[in-house]
């Protein structure tokens, strides 16, 4: 399972949605984006990457897309016996809204840190430690709803299928939640 998570997972995952979303942003807001150290040094397991993406190196691109899809392979291999994978979808329980410390143009900056089993997490690193390396790899997921904690704030899991088992794993997470919540009948 480690491989799922190593820093190269979320290295790569980070260049590859900066160089393609970069697309969309005009060359000199990327580079003030780059410029502005602050929210890479609040997300250095995310937006630090998403910012290195920005540079839109065609050659840096073609390493990723090669790193991806020898880590594809690789993982496919090493969960082939496995129908699916059940695994946390963040790294933090649910919270209540956060409003962020800057918005700019909907470019958000959080200065919130949480304390989690792997040690302090910014926001957007605890909110993507567990779906950035699926997200990678391509595979089919569905949020199963496992219950509230004890604020009515909703508790989740990822299913994660492989690909293009989608209709396998849709079956799955139905079989699950028909489990999880059936309806209780009283004891006579």
């Amino acid at each position: 399972m480690g491989q799922l998570f190593d820093a190269d997972v979320y290295r790569v995952g980070g260049e590859m949605i900066g160089y393609e979303t970069g697309a969309l942003i005009p060359w000199l807001i990327r580079w003030m984006m780059r410029r502005d150290k602050r929210a890479a040094d609040q997300s250095k397991g995310f937006i630090r990457h998403i910012h290195k993406g920005y540079r839109r190196s065609t050659d840096r691109h073609m390493e990723c897309l090669e790193f991806l899809a020898n880590h594809r392979t690789s993982a496919e291999a090493s969960f082939e016996r496995l129908d699916a994978l059940l695994l946390p979808v963040t790294a933090i329980c649910a919270f209540r809204h956060i409003l962020p410390v800057r918005d700019q143009g909907g470019v958000r900056s959080y200065d919130t840190v949480f304390e989690t089993g792997a040690g302090p997490l910014g926001y957007f690193d605890a909110l993507t430690q567990f779906t950035l390396p699926i997200t990678v790899l391509g595979w089919p997921v569905v949020i199963l709803r496992l219950g509230q904690d004890g604020n009515g704030l909703p508790i989740g899991a990822q299913l994660v299928g492989k690909p293009g088992a989608d209709v396998q794993l849709l079956s799955l997470a139905a079989q699950l939640e028909a489990v999880l919540f059936q309806p209780v009948v009283p004891s006579e």
